[in-house]
């Protein structure tokens, strides 16, 4: 009997290990794609409470009368679509990379309290009595050999709290833990063309400043002076778009010890084609170098201005009579009701707003500031 050679039985040994690789390699990928939820709520599981947790700061959010808020903000309301993204996006992550069972290497990956400690963040979602439902460590990102630095993340591991399996999932994940980005920031939208006329006054007196009364309707927005003088166009309108967008940065209870320090010295009062007015008081106090504005918001409904503005509308219409516009009257807007403004009161009614700088500086214009500059 012959004997093989030796180079033959390498070469079939490397055949059957490659063999044997491709199966492991197959059955390793088929695997790795049965991907699976991270996190399941029980059936009879309710969230009533968020806890997020990055180093030594934590932001509870929390369900009070059927909406979320801010427990560290006198239960003010949460942004409930950044909740909403929260929870969709914890509750639909897909995991289906396994890639460590030892727990001495859980700081490693940054999935446990130490890495937590240290500025990783843990997320818990909570029943109304404080008990965890679920929990979940948001660790280290896995990083790519890319020169960008913003752009070298390969995903990010992640481990649910209890179990002692950390993974690796193919997007990032982030939430903060400052409360003011949990803040219900949006608090009105009313646009330039339902602002009617705009007073300014100093407080607490309530003395004049000026006025401004906005121009016909149907026309391009502009502003002048009761007795018509010209005024600084952008500045004007810089102005009349105080309502416009008007965001927050945080708040504080009026009857707080820091709503109750606060000296309101300037008055903003927007009056609209809606038959309601804005009134816009504010506030500067200083911390530190750092000045920020709080405003104080009212909203009262008047019928005599809701008339008025329904006759202007009647003079324009009867002005434009028989020519091209007067195929075309204006409709008069639609008005806002007691019951409207009533609730938009009340919402305001407890709070102090700070208000950004570029949003202050529409509420702290003064006669000077609107002076017609000489060309």
């Amino acid at each position: 009997m012959k004997r093989q050679s030796p180079i033959f039985l390498l070469l079939g040994l490397f055949l059957v290990l490659g063999a044997l690789y491709l199966i492991m390699r197959d059955d390793d990928s088929r695997s790795s794609a049965e991907s699976r939820a991270l996190l399941q709520l029980p059936n009879s599981g309710s969230v009533e409470k968020i806890v997020i947790t990055e180093g030594e700061i934590s932001t509870e959010l929390r369900v009070v009368d059927d909406r979320w808020t801010l427990p560290s903000r006198d239960n003010y309301p949460a942004a409930s679509d950044k909740v909403r993204a929260l929870l969709l996006k914890l509750l639909n992550l897909q995991v289906n990379q396994k890639v460590s069972e030892k727990q001495d290497a859980f700081t490693h990956f940054g999935v446990d309290d130490a890495a937590v400690k240290g500025g990783r963040t843990r997320v818990s979602l909570q029943d109304a009595s404080g008990k965890e439902i679920i929990g979940v460590y948001l660790g280290e990102l896995r990083r790519t050999r890319s020169l960008d630095p913003m752009n070298s993340a390969a995903g990010q591991y992640v481990r649910r709290a209890g179990e002692n399996v950390v993974y690796l999932v193919p997007e990032t994940i982030a939430f903060s833990s400052d409360p003011v980005l949990w803040i219900r920031s949006e608090l009105l939208a009313i646009a330039e063309d339902h602002v009617w006329k705009i007073t300014q006054e100093k407080l607490p007196e309530h003395v004049l400043d000026f006025e401004l009364l906005a121009s016909d309707p149907g026309t391009p927005k502009k502003y002048n002076t009761p007795d018509r003088i010209e005024v600084e166009a952008s500045t004007a309108s810089q102005i009349g778009t105080g309502l416009e967008n008007f965001r927050i940065e945080d708040v504080v209870r009026r009857d707080s010890d820091a709503g109750k320090a606060l000296t309101f010295d300037r008055s903003t009062t927007y009056d609209l084609d809606t038959g309601q007015r804005i009134t816009v008081d504010t506030a500067v106090t200083t911390t530190g170098d750092k000045s920020f504005t709080f405003a104080r918001l009212q909203a009262t409904f008047d019928p005599k201005l809701l008339e008025e503005i329904k006759a202007r509308y009647a003079q324009v219409n009867e002005s434009r009579r028989g020519t091209e516009q007067g195929d075309h009257p204006l409709e008069t807007p639609k008005a806002a009701t007691e019951e409207e403004t009533a609730k938009l009161n009340a919402s305001f009614a407890d709070w102090y707003y700070r208000v950004p700088d570029f949003q202050a500086e529409k509420y702290r214009k003064t006669k000077d500031d609107l002076a017609k500059k000489s060309s």
